[in-house]
């Protein structure tokens, strides 16, 4: 293929690109969220409307559709639990989601912040 083949079909990509984006990000979202989550965008603008669009955790304002809001979900069964912020959503996996270990945590924060 002659470079200007390769440039006019990057560039008539880009046309398309622009002007579908958004049903382009949508599909891929819709897509994710069945694949990792058994899911629906329906079903997570409901719990983000439970939420009052703040993370379950630390209460902090997210924003949908967007990467500061993660789908928190149990890796055992696959359910749904939540919305996280990422910090929230890291934390979590940092402490592999033992109770036991994020118990400790507290205990150990507690203890030495004086409280």
């Amino acid at each position: 293929m002659a470079y200007a083949d390769k440039a006019k079909a990057k560039a008539c990509y880009q046309r398309y690109y622009q002007k579908h984006k958004d049903r382009l990000k949508l599909a891929v979202y819709t897509r994710i969220l069945r694949l990792r989550y058994n899911t629906t965008p329906e079903e997570v603008h409901q719990i983000f409307q439970n939420q009052h669009g703040l993370c379950a955790i630390c209460g902090i304002e997210i924003v949908e559709q967007s990467r500061s809001c993660h789908v928190d979900h149990n890796h055992l069964t696959g359910k749904v639990r939540g919305l996280l912020c990422e910090n929230c959503n890291h934390g979590l996996g940092q402490f592999k989601e033992n109770p036991k270990i994020l118990k400790s945590a507290i205990e150990y924060v507690g203890k030495h912040n004086g409280r």
